[in-house]
């Protein structure tokens, strides 16, 4: 089963299965409830952080700073080296 794997590689902690009949004892559906293990947990919150503080990062410009006319001049002096 799936569920095993996972938590042979230590993703789950625990899950439970519940089977829910019907008429004449046939299967209807089955809920499954899951429990993730406290490495996963840990694993996904710093991915998340990590992510997070990715994304506020400053944009080039505040980067630069008051050197972003130099900056551009050298990337024009660059382009017109290569053309």
């Amino acid at each position: 089963m799936a569920f095993q794997d996972l938590k042979a590689q230590d993703v789950l902690l625990n899950y439970e299965r519940k089977d829910i009949p019907g008429p004449r004892k046939k299967l209807l559906d089955v809920v499954f409830k899951i429990w993730p293990s406290l490495t996963f947990v840990r694993e996904v919150k710093a991915a998340n952080k990590r992510l997070a503080d990715g994304q506020k990062q400053k944009p080039l410009d505040s980067w630069i700073g008051d050197r972003k006319q130099e900056y551009f001049n050298i990337c024009a002096a660059v382009r017109r080296r290569v053309t």
